[in-house]
């Protein structure tokens, strides 16, 4: 089987199990996200359905010469009441023949509008906003902060290295290298409290050189990261004085055979959303070689000359049996072994290890041709909150991945926001004539019930309370409940027009929603007075 479709079996089996054991899901006071099916006990006419979110626009552009061949792997987090955007910036400098790799931030009181702080002066090009470390990785929030650093900065240097500094802009410290191999690309680390460990996501590789996503973890941030030793490390590519990736740490994500040949996934930008447990994210960048084969053909590895085989830094041109495959491809795209487009997808899972791709289609969708960001996206670690909505952010870039030619050029990249509804990635929809589905058993915390959910006009929604064999409640049946209409994040159920729950808290029960054209996106209930009184 797949790797997706292991880590959705295991998920599955263990919820099996929890079920045939007769214990009920305990969801306390805790949010509950329609990201899979693990609530669902029986459903007709309800369907779960990716939400991409809103192109908001350009967020910036790149400025200055430190930035002037490219910017990009951000990530994005909310510092004392504000809002930080950390990104790579790659520049040439003219008088020094050579390229300048800095990691910068700027900083927004909306997440909207972005200044420049400046921070660190640079020999020939003055005051910038350069934090001081390397390029390519990602600052996180250390909750523990053992050593006194609040930021850590997880990065590629010549290894996965962790930094520290105390207020994420200046002071940065080299404190230790986190793991002894190379691994390119924007590595991310965090704090994940709920199994009480820091974790990270690297880029790996398989044996013949498709890129995978990989996962480390340790208990002690002070030394480095544990991994197995194997006997025969993956080649050594040029520029690197160390081995990649390849089985060292264990692989949590990877193309699949539902998947076109020579896609790669890498970059996955997870994040423990903050609004909930027990929900994690990946925005992976799923990165399409060219040319395109011939979609009832699956080529093998010798089509590929032995001057580009598919490797970390190889280099030369593509040499394809297919030729009339290369005549198609636009003459604006670079045909080295890097050439291809890349878009951003998601993955989901419940414990940051078991990952499964249910959904196929683009989170987010290359731009118009013309437009910036037409050829290649990168999406940003973290998101941040602003009232009802999430704000996302992206690199893109109008040239493709094989487009490197180390000089300027006009216009460059940009960094652009997204907007998503507050719990909004995945819904379960309800048929316009009708649906219905019944959760699997659960005990609860609290006195009111709230539902994060969009009927727009002509869609409702009931909820009915059944005991554990599925008998509805007395005053809870469906024929008790008013009905739900609207588009709110946090819309009270009542029965009868009373909220009050308190009776049933800790009770095992089961929820039963009838829907009409409706979106429903999560479910809470609430120990703390509802926010609208029906």
């Amino acid at each position: 089987m797949t790797t997706s479709v292991v880590s959705l079996a295991l998920l599955l089996v263990s919820l099996l199990v929890c079920w045939a054991n007769g214990e009920p899901i305990d969801v306390g006071s805790r949010k509950q996200l329609f990201v899979d099916k693990e609530l669902i006990e029986s459903s007709n006419n309800i369907h779960l359905t990716m939400n991409p979110p809103r192109k908001a626009g350009i967020a910036f552009e790149a400025e200055g010469p430190l930035e002037n061949l490219q910017i990009g792997y951000p990530q994005v987090m909310e510092v004392d009441g504000a809002y930080r955007l950390y990104y790579s910036a790659y520049g040439w400098d003219p008088e020094r023949e050579r390229i300048t790799y800095a990691q910068c931030v700027r900083t927004s009181r909306d997440g909207i509008k972005w200044e420049r702080p400046k921070l660190r002066k640079i020999d020939g090009i003055g005051w910038t906003n350069s934090i001081g470390v390397g390029c390519d990785g990602a600052v996180f929030l250390d909750p523990k902060a053992e050593d006194g650093f609040r930021f850590k900065w997880f990065g590629r240097t010549k290894n996965p290295s962790i930094y520290g500094s105390e207020d994420g802009l200046t002071g940065w410290k080299s404190l230790y290298p986190a793991f002894s191999f190379g691994a390119d690309s924007q590595n991310q680390a965090f704090y994940d409290e709920e199994r009480n460990e820091y974790v990270a996501y690297l880029r790996g590789w398989t044996r013949n050189g498709i890129r995978t996503i990989v996962r480390g973890h340790t208990k002690e941030l002070g030394k480095p990261w544990p991994f197995r030793e194997i006997a025969n490390p993956f080649m050594k590519a040029p520029n690197h004085e160390l081995p990649m990736i390849t089985d060292e740490l264990p692989t949590v994500l990877a193309m699949d055979s539902d998947d076109p040949y020579a896609t790669d996934l890498y970059n996955p930008s997870v994040t423990k959303y903050p609004w909930a447990k027990r929900v994690y994210l990946a925005f992976p960048s799923a990165y399409f070689h060219l040319p395109q084969y011939p979609l009832e053909k699956t080529p093998d590895r010798s089509e590929f000359s032995d001057e580009m085989a598919h490797r970390p830094g190889a280099s030369g041109q593509l040499r394809w049996v297919n030729e009339a495959a290369i005549a198609k491809i636009p003459k604006n795209i670079n045909l080295t072994y890097t050439a291809g487009p890349l878009d951003i997808q998601m993955a989901i899972s419940r414990d940051g290890i078991n990952w499964h791709r249910p959904y196929r289609a683009p989170y987010v969708r290359l731009g118009i041709e013309t437009e910036r960001d037409s050829n290649m996206l990168f999406m940003a670690v973290g998101m941040i909150r602003r009232g009802a909505y999430i704000y996302q952010y992206y690199a893109g870039f109008h040239t493709d991945h094989g487009d490197w030619t180390g000089q300027p050029r006009e216009p460059g990249n940009v960094i652009c926001r997204l907007v998503q509804r507050l719990d909004g990635f995945v819904s379960l929809d309800g048929d316009y004539k009708g649906g219905q589905f019944t959760t699997v058993p659960l005990r609860f915390d609290g006195s009111h019930l709230e539902l994060n959910v969009d009927t727009s006009a002509l869609g409702a929604v009931v909820v009915e309370i059944q005991d554990e064999n599925g008998i509805p409640l007395h005053g809870f049946a469906a024929n008790d409940c008013d009905i739900v209409y609207g588009n709110r994040i946090d819309m009270p159920v009542t029965w009868n027009q009373q909220s009050n729950l308190r009776s049933l808290s800790g009770r095992v029960v089961k929820l039963r929603f009838v829907m009409r054209g409706s979106k429903l996106y999560a479910f809470q209930f609430k120990k703390d007075k509802p926010s609208v009184e029906r």
